[in-house]
């Protein structure tokens, strides 16, 4: 019995020794399987989720598509919110240029694209967006080559001059009172740190290749020929003359205020004195006549300067006027009362800019300009990445500006005269243009401006 017992025994520690020889020849085999299992479940997993991102990639393609599609059946003029192109294809000019003689030639600025029936988009709202809206030109190889200065130069030293960048290739045309002195102002705070931002003859801290305010003509012949974007504002015809009936009005009776200080201390002044007591010397003394005639007659000259005082005139009779006789009225310049082409537009008519803003909203204009400087400077330098508030010290300004002012960039100090003169009125426009004969040489008068800019002539809708 004994010995059987050890004999199955013994035969149980031999399975269980055979068993063990097979696990352990087994072990790398499993482990290898498990391995194997982990590695190609990650595998798949990793392949599912690049699937997952391709899948959910296409789909946001699919329904941006979708979106845009939709957009275009029902509001097809109106980008994406965060396009950045300026061109749109319901707002941009196209040229068309003809040659009548020889070595002449004449463009003609129209609509790129006809508007789509009233059944898809009605009528008024598209109007109403494209003259809210500024445009790109659609300039063709033969108007780029034949580019020439505008009719109209600013000159930097009057406060007029354009200002050009060299480092982020842009020329801004200063159209006079279309806020263009609160353009400047802001490109110099945001370009040219630690400078006045108010003073129209100034260097920049930065550089002169970071911002530089030159004569417009000469300014404009550099950007062409370097292909540097050009862009500018306009206005509605109506407001700016009106605005520039305040500032003729405002600047006449401060210089007439100034006029009348002069002579009051003339009159009084130790000046009139010594001439009297000359005048009396000379009955006298025949060595001092000649003198004293001549200080007699410059003391009648300067008395009849300083007594000519500019006359009140109304905003009828602004507008009635003519050129030459507005500049009677008052010391501003005629140029801030020509027509907005003159300052856009060379002596054939064709556009000299790349973007015109509306400046009934300059806030968004301008940062669509904004950006379309940083993508094309971008693109200059090889730049894939897109982060404009970042990086870019325009947009930052902007962001800055708009923020602090509730989102409203700040105007220059010195273009008040419209805005008093306008909210003293309670802001109402139409009734300035209340007479019908007032309205049509308005309309006579800048027709090119309304034609061009795509403005309405009603002025219901001021």
């Amino acid at each position: 019995m004994i010995t059987n017992i050890g004999a199955s025994r013994a035969q149980i520690r031999k399975r269980k020794s055979k068993r063990i020889r097979v696990v352990l020849l087994l072990f790398p085999l499993i482990i290898l399987i498990v391995l194997h299992s982990t590695i190609a479940g990650n595998g798949y997993e990793k392949t599912d989720l690049n699937n997952t991102g391709s899948s959910t990639k296409n789909t946001s393609a699919e329904g941006k598509n979708e979106r845009n599609s939709n957009l275009e059946e029902q509001w097809s003029f109106v980008p994406d919110v965060h396009d950045v192109s300026l061109r749109n294809e319901f707002t941009d000019r196209c040229v068309t240029i003809t040659s009548p003689k020889e070595g002449q030639h004449t463009c003609n600025v129209n609509m790129c694209k006809e508007m789509p029936p009233p059944s898809s988009v009605k009528e008024e709202e598209l109007q109403s967006y494209i003259q809210n809206r500024g445009f790109a030109i659609r300039a063709t190889e033969e108007l780029q080559n034949m580019k020439e200065p505008m009719q109209v130069n600013g000159k930097a030293k009057a406060g007029s001059g354009c200002a050009i960048s060299h480092k982020y290739k842009f020329f801004f045309i200063h159209n006079l009172k279309v806020g263009g002195m609160t353009t400047k102002s802001f490109l110099k705070r945001a370009l040219c740190p630690g400078g006045d931002p108010h003073n129209h003859i100034f260097k920049c801290s930065s550089g002169d290749d970071v911002l530089k305010v030159v004569d417009c003509k000469s300014g404009l012949r550099v950007a062409s020929k370097q292909s540097y974007f050009i862009f500018s504002f306009v206005r509605n015809p109506y407001s700016r003359l009106f605005s520039g009936f305040a500032m003729a009005e405002g600047m006449a009776n401060q210089r007439n205020e100034k006029k009348k200080i002069e002579a009051d201390n003339l009159k009084n002044s130790t000046f009139l004195d010594e001439a009297t007591r000359r005048k009396n010397y000379s009955v006298n003394s025949t060595r001092h006549v000649a003198g004293s005639d001549a200080i007699s007659k410059q003391r009648k000259r300067m008395a009849n300067r300083k007594s000519k005082y500019y006359p009140p005139f109304s905003f009828r009779d602004f507008v009635m006027a003519s050129q030459q006789q507005r500049s009677r009225l008052s010391p501003t310049s005629k140029s801030h009362y020509l027509p907005q082409a003159m300052f856009l537009t060379d002596r054939s008519g064709c556009p000299v800019f790349d973007y015109i803003g509306k400046l009934e909203f300059y806030e968004d204009e301008l940062r669509r300009i904004i950006y379309e400087i940083d993508r094309r400077y971008r693109a200059s330098h090889d730049v894939n990445e897109y982060d404009s508030t970042s990086s870019n010290p325009l947009m930052v300004e902007y962001e800055k500006s708009v923020k602090v002012s509730s989102g409203r960039i700040a105007a220059f100090h010195g273009t008040s005269f419209g805005a008093k003169k306008k909210k003293r009125g309670n802001g109402n426009m139409e009734s300035v243009y209340s007479e019908v004969a007032v309205a049509e040489k308005v309309c006579n008068e800048f027709k090119v401006d309304f034609d061009l800019f795509g403005y309405s002539d009603d002025v219901t809708i001021l």
